[in-house]
């Protein structure tokens, strides 16, 4: 028990250093060899130089400096490279080349480690550091979204800083990666993820009041969506908000009633009546919204009919 004790001690002391590293603002010990490095005439032994130094630095300003310092000198040997003659070229370009992906690469792990470090969230370090290509990038942000959600909403003193979406929009830049991309991919994963009613509802019950039931319970998976997508689209214009979520549902064939349902109910949510009304008409977003709903309870009893049907029927005697 002791020796355990003392491992977890030793691992505490660790991330308190490498926390303390990854704040700090200038990189002194880099700045102090740099000059040194420097005086080297020779490119490649220069860059070789570099890299050893760079991965002898504590991950923080000074190995980002030092890396930085080496794609520099990287883009010099490449207008170099260019002035050589033809048959020696071809060679040296392909290492070049390869040298460049690779502290592109180290560039982009440092720069990560630094901002998940800064900010307390190292648990994801692996999810980016096994990341092979760009959907997997996308996959780990998606993972620091959804692990940190709950907790900044929970966080009236954090949240009002938006500090998940700048921990994202830093992390998405890293990789050059757009937030409307990470913005459009996460939305289309939550608006089309399948209702999963409560266990408290009662399976009598018809659909639309088990999914009203379901929304009001604060852990459900329904309310937790809710609460998700109306945080993402914070990071965007309201305008573009309610078209996407506007689009989704009016413009979705084959989309489950519900998952449509879902995302009027989060627009009405989160925006205002005359938000709305500058793309349609609130009245009409609310009898569509209604709509959605009988049909998914008629769907429910083998009555299947489209939106179109729906809005076009005589209801009266559809009730009769």
């Amino acid at each position: 028990m002791l020796k355990q004790w003392k491992s977890d001690e030793e691992q505490g002391v660790q991330a308190l250093k490498a926390y303390e590293q990854a704040i700090s603002k200038a990189p002194t010990h880099f700045n102090a060899v740099e000059r040194l490095i420097r005086r080297c005439k020779d490119p490649e032994a220069t860059i070789s130089t570099i890299k050893h130094v760079a991965d002898e630095l504590p991950c923080g300003p000074n190995r980002i400096a030092a890396l930085n310092f080496g794609l520099k000198v990287l883009n010099k040997w490449g207008q170099l490279i260019k002035r050589m003659p033809k048959p020696e070229r071809g060679q040296v370009e392909v290492k070049a080349s390869t040298i460049y992906v690779h502290f592109k690469k180290s560039l982009a792990d440092a720069n990560t480690e630094v901002a998940l470090r800064r900010n307390r969230l190292e648990g994801y370090l692996p999810l980016f550091a096994d990341a092979q290509d760009v959907d997997a990038v996308v996959r780990a942000l998606a993972a620091v979204f959804e692990g940190e959600c709950e907790g900044v909403l929970g966080e009236a003193g954090r949240e009002e800083a938006g500090t998940l979406h700048g921990i994202l929009r830093n992390l998405a830049a890293i990789y050059e990666i757009g937030m409307e991309r990470l913005i459009r991919e996460l939305l289309s994963k939550y608006l089309r993820t399948p209702v999963v009613f409560a266990s408290e509802s009662s399976e009598l019950q018809l659909p639309s009041i088990r999914y009203h039931a379901t929304l009001r319970l604060y852990s459900s998976q329904e309310a937790i969506l809710h609460r998700r997508v109306a945080y993402l689209l914070r990071i965007q214009p309201m305008s573009d908000a309610i078209t996407a979520l506007l689009d989704f549902a009016y413009k979705s064939p084959g989309i489950a009633f519900l998952c449509r349902v879902r995302a009027l109910g989060i627009l009405l949510s989160i925006a205002s009546s005359d938000d709305i009304a500058l793309v349609l008409p609130p009245a009409d977003v609310h009898q569509y919204l209604q709509a959605l709903l009988y049909i998914a309870d008629f769907e429910h009893v083998g009555i299947r009919q489209s939106t179109a049907d729906f809005l076009s029927c005589d209801k009266a005697a559809l009730a009769r």
